[in-house]
């Protein structure tokens, strides 16, 4: 009997947010669902570990933001001990249950150089893999620089995010073509790619969208059963949005759940800010409606079926809105709160899913592709 092949991601799965574990998960799972053997690299550069855990890391912020800065955020992370410690349990507790991480751990880039594991394919993606910020603190893990041997190299929805200096352009189209089978996440990206590269750029959904519905059901929990609320996942904080979602609580006669813990909600009865994964799920799926200015809420409510409203953030849209754009939701965006005249203004989700349905097949069949494998 051949042995199944095995391949490596590496991501931002160190990062406690909910967008960074549930699409390395979902490409986890649908790399599994092709008779992979799978798991993802345990890196953990400090450049991103940092910014979640209570390490203010101070001589490394010192040099990048300043003594001021550097103080506020110690100040900040004592006092917000307790919150930072139950939020590092949530995520931890669900890269336990449904992460198969790598026994080894990577803290650096030269440990990866030094030691580096051994699989059939890499995988480096999604995120923003390949954002020049990283780079600089993190070095060229993420451009797969530690791969020995024969192994395919292999880019899923990579995201450059930021303009690119061009003292590093050179370094981009070096690594760029060490690459195998190349895919970003954003259009916005493809021209600057093609301009580095001859190789085919493919662009591919995010991939918490190449798992339906019900392949997120299996994970999902609901830590607020009984109850009637609009789902806020503010990750920006924006007064339009708190008047909006305090309008339409009004209006429906329910609570708000909310990301932040902003005091001007009038009826908020819980943030989810420290929830794990999974129970965010829950808590959207059983929402009576979801506004938000988050791609992955955005992502989320569409997997779902949910109505829903985004009031884009203003900086880094462009993903969220030519997400909105290929599935024909544009008229979901609003910019204040009284945009909304209707808000029970329904939506057609057998377009959407057949529109999805199409981007996901391309998507999956990259996969495929990159691994060799026939239909």
């Amino acid at each position: 009997m051949l042995s199944m092949k095995k391949a490596g991601i590496i991501t931002f799965h160190c990062a406690d947010n909910f967008g960074a574990v549930l699409q390395v998960y979902a490409l986890q799972q649908t790399i599994k669902e092709m008779e992979i053997d799978v798991e993802i690299i345990d890196f953990k550069p400090r450049a991103i570990t940092s910014s979640y855990n209570h390490d203010s890391n101070i001589k490394f912020n010192f040099k990048k933001i300043g003594v001021a800065r550097t103080i506020k955020i110690v100040l900040t992370k004592t006092y917000n001990y307790s919150k930072i410690k139950k939020r590092l349990e949530s995520y931890d507790t669900f890269r336990r249950n449904y992460l198969k991480v790598s026994d080894k751990k990577y803290y650096s880039n030269e440990e990866l150089l030094n030691d580096p594991p051994n699989y059939d394919f890499f995988i480096t993606g999604s995120d923003q893999v390949w954002n020049p910020k990283f780079k600089k603190d993190i070095g060229n893990s993420y451009f797969l620089d530690f791969v020995k041997g024969n192994a395919r190299k292999i880019s899923y929805s990579a995201s450059i995010a930021e303009k690119v200096d061009k003292h590093l352009i050179k370094d981009y189209k070096t690594y760029i073509n060490n690459f195998d089978y190349l895919s970003i996440r954003e259009k916005s990206s493809l021209d600057f790619l093609k301009s580095l590269t001859n190789k085919d750029v493919a662009v591919t959904l995010d991939p918490t969208l190449l798992l339906v519905k019900e392949k997120w059901d299996r994970i999902v929990e609901n830590p607020m059963r009984g109850k009637k609320y609009i789902l806020v996942y503010d990750l920006q904080q924006n007064k339009e949005l708190i008047k909006l979602a305090n309008k339409l609580s009004e209006e429906m006669g329910v609570s708000i759940i909310s990301f932040s813990t902003n005091k001007d909600y009038n009826n908020r009865i819980d943030s989810f800010q420290n929830k794990r994964p999974d129970e965010f799920l829950g808590l959207l799926k059983n929402a009576e409606l979801v506004l938000t200015n988050s791609f992955h809420g955005t992502v989320f409510s569409v997997i779902y079926k949910k109505l829903f409203y985004v009031m884009p953030p203003k900086t880094r849209q462009s993903r969220l809105i030519d997400f909105l754009k290929d599935i024909k939701l544009e008229d979901r965006v609003v910019n204040n709160s009284i945009d909304i005249k209707n808000y029970k203004q329904e939506i057609d989700y057998n377009q959407v899913n057949n529109l999805l349905k199409i981007k996901r097949e391309e998507s999956i069949n990259f996969l495929k592709k990159s691994f060799g494998i026939n239909d």
